[in-house]
């Protein structure tokens, strides 16, 4: 998949004036890409200084350590950062920690899709929301390597599928359904071993119909490959009996 930033964005320039109106309590950044492109979207009517003196009237959460990053780079104070494995639910644990939700209006730099589940959970503890998108996610121009991998896939060309963000299952279920072969895609994929990054990957994995092997207990890549190697290592070797080297 791609990260295609929204050209013209009056959502973006809305949440600068409402920042000047001091109408904004809490400001919650969700990724590091998205903190740039939110940054580069006003950049013309709010340049970086200012934006950043803005937000330091707000409680400041990040999700993880890369929206953490790039804030720390702007010179602009964190308030509260997210647990592991930094989904939404450790998000809203972070924004009651620091009473920073009820009767709040809390804006969330958002990436890809609007979350409803992270924005109920808003709403339910009386908070009000400030969706800002920054950018969506779109299918790669070339769609070809996706396609010869879905093919593989159905051959039975892997042993091993890991999938780092819950979006990669929905563009490669769209593109197999465009091959006409979505069905036999995931009995495929029920053949491997499947690896999740993490819990939200998790859950789209499993609300398809699909198995999760292997979610490690830290939501990153490193710790991804290494115990879903492992597993599929421990899965295909041959059992050994006493007396064997």
């Amino acid at each position: 998949m791609q990260e295609v930033a929204i050209g013209k964005n009056p959502a973006a320039l809305l949440f600068v004036d409402a920042l000047r109106a001091g109408e904004i309590d809490t400001t919650v950044f969700l990724t590091g890409v998205g903190a740039d492109c939110l940054a580069e979207a006003v950049a013309e009517v709010c340049p970086l200084a200012e934006f950043v003196s803005l937000l330091t009237r707000c409680t400041v959460v990040v999700r993880g350590p890369k929206p953490n990053a790039v804030l720390r780079k702007w010179g602009l104070p964190v308030d509260g950062c997210a647990a592991e494995p930094n989904t939404w639910v450790e998000v809203v644990a972070e924004l009651e920690r620091l009473d920073a939700v009820s009767e709040k209006t809390v804006a969330v730099q958002e990436y890809g899709v609007a979350n409803s589940e992270f924005y109920a959970a808003i709403d339910e503890r009386r908070g009000k929301v400030v969706g800002v998108p920054v950018y969506r996610w779109e299918l790669p121009d070339d769609t070809g390597p996706l396609e010869n991998a879905v093919g593989d896939t159905i051959a039975g060309a892997f042993d091993l599928v890991l999938f780092t963000s819950a979006y990669q299952l929905h563009n490669v279920l769209l593109v197999a359904e465009r091959m006409g072969l979505a069905e036999d895609f995931k009995e495929a994929v029920l053949n491997c071993q499947v690896g999740s990054v993490g819990p939200t990957a998790t859950a789209a994995l499993r609300s398809a119909g699909l198995r999760v092997d292997v979610e490690p207990g830290r939501p990153k890549m490193g710790p991804l490959v290494r115990d879903a190697l492992a597993a599929t290592i421990a899965r295909t070797r041959p059992p050994s009996f006493p007396g064997a080297p």
